[in-house]
């Protein structure tokens, strides 16, 4: 996600549903998918979101020789609760960055004007969504 082979603006619409925590650079993966998107084209985003966590933080990166250095202790996601712990999705996945209740200042930083649609009811973030436009031709 942090290196798409795709042409600039090449597409209307990306959707990334809670898998950019598992990336190790999210600031240069939307990047990558601000460059892929089209004048008047969206990011549909779901991230987990802790409603405690006021900044997003990195839990981990991947050092320059490749190795990952752990920031805190490790978390891994993936095998999911329910009957979708029977789906087989391999190993469970290390979570880079624990996203914070700034999601739409992230994706605004990268050049997305963000639309957030969430339930008011939830603080957990589970329930929320991130849309980020890039502004068309008659939007400037």
């Amino acid at each position: 996600m942090c290196n798409l082979s795709y042409a600039d603006s090449s597409f209307d619409l990306v959707l990334s549903s809670d898998t950019l925590e598992h990336v190790p650079d999210y600031t240069e993966a939307l990047s990558e998918v601000r460059r892929i998107l089209r004048p008047g084209g969206r990011m549909i985003l779901t991230v987990p979101v802790d409603g405690k966590l006021a900044r997003t933080k990195s839990r981990a990166r991947v050092d320059s020789d490749g190795s990952i250095l752990h920031l805190d202790e490790p978390v891994y996601h993936g095998r999911g609760r329910g009957l979708l712990r029977l789906v087989p999705v391999g190993e469970d996945m290390l979570t880079f960055t624990d996203f914070g209740v700034d999601v739409s200042t992230v994706l605004t930083q990268v050049g997305f004007r963000v639309e957030t649609f969430q339930d008011g009811d939830d603080p957990t973030g589970a329930s929320w969504v991130f849309c980020g436009l890039i502004p068309s031709e008659t939007d400037a």
